[in-house]
């Protein structure tokens, strides 16, 4: 019994040209897609004062780094470390619980633009 199998090269082909997607623009852009639905999240979650000028919930950023993105608190809101891990009177995790809520959503956001750049 002989079997001849044709087409490996190709396979071979799309699978580096995939992997060389992923390590550059749809990693990127999957990233940031996921990090904008948490940044939405953390912002509905976030105490919202009465000053409307200056509330946390509408200074949450995203920032890129070398690695992927950091989402948070812009810098003159340092008090949100407090109310995300708590004093010993404040119940903590608006941002943790804003993560865990979403993390479903995060990872089929991101899912889908890989899967949309790949044409799977």
């Amino acid at each position: 019994m002989r079997i001849q199998l044709e087409g490996l090269e190709n396979l071979q082909a799309r699978l580096e040209q995939m992997e060389n997607e992923l390590s550059g623009n749809i990693r990127e852009e999957a990233t940031m897609k996921g990090a904008e639905r948490l940044q939405k999240a953390i912002s509905e979650s976030a105490p919202k004062g009465t000053d409307s000028s200056q509330r946390m919930a509408d200074n949450i950023i995203i920032k890129k780094e070398d690695q992927g993105v950091a989402i948070g608190p812009a810098a003159p809101f340092y008090y949100a470390f407090f109310v995300e891990f708590g004093t010993s009177r404040m119940s903590p995790t608006f941002m943790s619980r804003a993560f865990e809520n979403n993390r479903v959503l995060i990872i089929q956001d991101m899912g889908d633009i890989v899967k949309q750049r790949l044409g799977i």
